[in-house]
């Protein structure tokens, strides 16, 4: 079968490979592949010091039709699936112990398509079945955004549990910063929960500005000027330094700082200007990475109720796997791109 693998934090080591198909354990599914979606963690992954050895399969977001499945298990044959990136540690840890993979103590962690585990980017894979969420099919291939979408819910839910512990805190309006993939999603998700909602990103795309216009007062702008002090909270997703110390700035007294974004590379760290407005305005900092599976889950219902128009405009570029190489020497742009197995 084909199979997409690199090796970790060597730049330039992809490779399209024929590997042997996929064989299911006793207690596993086996999934036949249909999309992969690709984003700056895998670019990060590339970039990662030091580097790793040996090749895994690349690819951490995924959608799939299983085609067998264990005696036991629950999910049918023909059931669309998502893969989960992580699962319990061999050490148990006390997260991975209550069923919270996605803060497993554990290191160095195990990630598939990321760390020291196979990813999705084959032709078919495999999976326990604690490591897959149904996905409903009348979601079709948009299925593949419940990945990206769930650290998002994830950091929804800390939000709700920490403005509630907030007496001056209002849900009045949100600013979010890019306009990627996580940011425009971000714009739709916590728009249900705000009454107004801004993007900013000094690269706002045609293509973000166009999902983001199908959506109902979304304001974008790509500029930085003129902003005032006063959001009740602040959605991250860029990754950019930059654009966090100015977001920071923009907070109102009490207010939610989330960080979705994660910096690539090395630079400077916040200005000192950032942290002590972050003290004095009494600022809350939420930063989330991963999902558990109830996250997951609620990601692909969530997608249920978004417009149809908004996640056609999010699936921006469609790649075949030989393609992914080069893909990846590109500067990264525009929103989600996929790689498709056709079978």
């Amino acid at each position: 079968m084909r199979a997409v693998t690199a090796v970790p934090g060597v730049p330039g080591s992809i490779h399209l490979e024929q590997r042997p198909e996929s064989t299911a354990a006793d207690d596993e599914f086996l999934v036949r592949s249909l999309l992969v979606g690709l984003c700056g963690t895998d670019r990060e992954m590339l970039e990662r010091t030091p580097p790793d050895t040996k090749p895994l399969v690349m690819g951490h977001e995924s959608l799939g039709v299983v085609v067998a499945k264990p005696a036991t298990g629950a999910i049918t044959v023909g059931s669309l699936v998502v893969g989960v990136i992580r699962s319990a540690c061999a050490a148990r840890c006390p997260a991975c112990q209550a069923g919270r993979f996605d803060m497993c103590q554990s290191s160095p962690l195990v990630e598939r398509g990321l760390h020291e585990a196979d990813g999705y980017a084959s032709d078919y894979w495999t999976a326990r079945e604690t490591g897959l969420i149904v996905v409903d099919p009348a979601l079709g291939e948009h299925g593949i955004l419940v990945e990206p979408l769930s650290s998002l819910v994830k950091a929804q839910d800390r939000l709700r549990d920490v403005a509630a512990t907030l007496p001056v805190f209002r849900w009045h309006r949100v600013l979010v910063t890019g306009a990627g993939p996580i940011g425009v999603l971000a714009a739709w998700l916590f728009g249900r929960d705000f009454a107004h909602v801004t993007v900013v990103d000094p690269g706002l795309t045609p293509q973000a500005r166009a999902a983001l216009a199908s959506l109902d007062g979304i304001r974008c702008v790509d500029s930085w000027q003129g902003f005032d002090d006063g959001f009740d909270a602040v959605i991250e997703c860029s990754g950019a330094v930059d654009a966090l110390s100015r977001a920071v700035m923009t907070c109102r007294v009490g207010g939610i700082l989330v960080l979705e974004g994660i910096p690539h590379g090395q630079g400077p760290g916040l200005p000192p200007d950032a942290i002590k407005h972050t003290v004095l305005r009494d600022l809350t900092l939420i930063a989330t990475v991963n999902a558990s599976r109830a996250q997951y889950q609620r990601a692909a219902d969530e997608l249920q109720g978004a417009p149809k128009p908004f996640l056609d405009l999010m699936l921006e570029r469609e790649i075949g796997p030989a393609d992914v190489a080069a893909w990846m020497s590109r500067p990264a742009s525009g929103l989600k791109t996929v790689v498709r197995f056709d079978h």
